[in-house]
């Protein structure tokens, strides 16, 4: 499931719009959170945000150790946080950018 927030220039925020309305021009700044994502989902980080395909295997394979990997247009980070009920580790993957987040949380 993919969930988005986006903020266009005039500082309206909008919720769960479709991942082909972020490209408007009316948008400034987009969170988009990858949950269990499917594999049509998935292709998204290939085709349409276009991330490296070592920092995308690294989202699809867990459990990374922490880290940053620095790219053009974005960084790439790996993340450990600690679930509160169960006190075990959990994964988080995020892309960074100028005007953006991707973040995929572990499954």
């Amino acid at each position: 499931m993919i969930h988005t927030i986006a903020v266009t220039k005039d500082q309206q925020v909008l919720h769960d719009i479709s991942i082909q309305e972020l490209v408007d021009s009316k948008i400034s700044w987009y969170w988009v959170d990858f949950h269990s994502p499917t594999e049509e989902e998935t292709q998204l980080l290939y085709t349409f945000f276009n991330f490296h395909p070592l920092s995308i295997e690294d989202c699809l394979h867990f459990f990374q150790r922490p880290k940053v990997d620095f790219y053009e247009d974005y960084n790439f980070y790996v993340l450990h946080t600690i679930n509160p009920q169960t006190l075990l580790a959990e994964e988080v993957d995020i892309f960074f950018g100028k005007n953006f987040i991707v973040s995929s949380p572990e499954e």
